[in-house]
């Protein structure tokens, strides 16, 4: 993870083969809420099963708490630009506002990839902007399907 201290710019993390990129502009930055931009690229799940991709760009409340998730942001975006070197071919998108709220209609996502905020997005504040690949290809084959119940 990266932290984004800065009003506008770019950031890019690396996490094994995934390397994530965002071009981001907030109309204010409030001190206290921290936004970093994260890659990670391995297994997830309670037993690992799983193989994701993500980029996240994510509100924290601090960084040595970024892990724990938080359902209320402020601090509000003028623009974001996400994308990543997913080896996935199947990634989804989502961002996510204040209050755990899904809006479709402030993003759009391009054939390259990239998960761009419309005009729409500088009233809402923003918690989360998510890219999350689905590498199936990597998921175990002899999996035991009774340990995922």
């Amino acid at each position: 993870m990266t932290e984004l201290t800065d009003l506008q710019g770019y950031a890019a993390v690396c996490h094994h083969n995934l390397c994530c990129y965002l071009n981001y502009s907030m109309l204010e930055k409030r001190n206290d809420e921290v936004y970093v931009l994260g890659a990670y690229d391995g297994y997830h799940g309670p037993h690992q099963v799983f193989y994701v991709e993500v980029c996240t760009l994510v509100k924290c409340t601090n960084l040595e708490n970024c892990h724990i998730a938080t359902d209320t942001a402020y601090t509000k975006f003028e623009s974001f630009s996400l994308a990543g070197t997913f080896q996935s071919t199947i990634v989804y998108p989502e961002v996510l506002l204040s209050g755990v709220q899904l809006d479709p209609e402030i993003f759009q996502v391009f054939k390259d990839g990239r998960l761009v905020s419309q005009a729409k997005i500088s009233s809402k504040a923003l918690l989360s902007v998510n890219l999350l690949g689905r590498n199936y290809i990597k998921d175990p084959t002899n999996l035991d399907i009774s340990i995922l119940s």
